[in-house]
């Protein structure tokens, strides 16, 4: 599970898709439209970068607790 976690994620693909009758839309609601989805795309990448984070380091954590002291102790020398 520590590999998964320590692979390179893909960038989150947030470019806007609008919908098909865009041409008709207002430049000013489209361009809104455009900014509130990819804040929020963005937004939930960074979460999923964050929880991967947190798992990562309470994998890390819980290898380097049940080494034994003798294992520990070549390593900080």
């Amino acid at each position: 599970m520590v590999r998964a976690l320590l692979s390179p994620q893909s960038p989150p693909d947030c470019e806007y898709r609008g919908p098909d009758d865009a041409a008709t839309l207002d430049p000013d609601v489209l361009a809104r439209l455009k900014l509130e989805y990819e804040r929020d795309c963005y937004k939930q990448a960074e979460t999923k970068v964050r929880n991967r984070l947190r798992q990562l380091q309470v994998r890390v954590s819980s290898l380097h607790e049940f080494r034994p002291i003798w294992h520990r102790r070549r390593f900080h020398r």
